[in-house]
């Protein structure tokens, strides 16, 4: 599992683990918000490459890597996440 927690504008990475190329649903991502983030809509960007997909979180902040920035290999993998309030983006 990764768990990675979001503090004000920083994504910092608490806990990871390698992924391979293919894999559909297998890698859960947990995150964590300082509280910076509290009342705001969060949206998590994935990518690789020339593909990015964008997921919501459960109630429980948890999301899967999408399979879809996992088909090519070798291709680093980057994620960022954006906070909105009321359709305008604040973190």
């Amino acid at each position: 599992m990764f768990r990675l927690y979001a503090d004000k504008t920083q994504l910092l990475v608490r806990e990871q683990e390698p992924v391979t190329s293919g894999s559909i649903n297998v890698y859960p991502v947990q995150f964590s918000f300082s509280p910076d983030w509290e009342g705001l809509t969060k949206t998590v960007f994935f990518s690789a490459g020339d593909r990015m997909d964008r997921v919501f979180l459960d109630t429980d902040n948890i999301c899967f890597i999408p399979a879809g920035v996992l088909t090519a290999w070798n291709r680093p993998l980057t994620v960022s996440v954006s906070g909105s309030l009321g359709g305008e983006i604040v973190l």
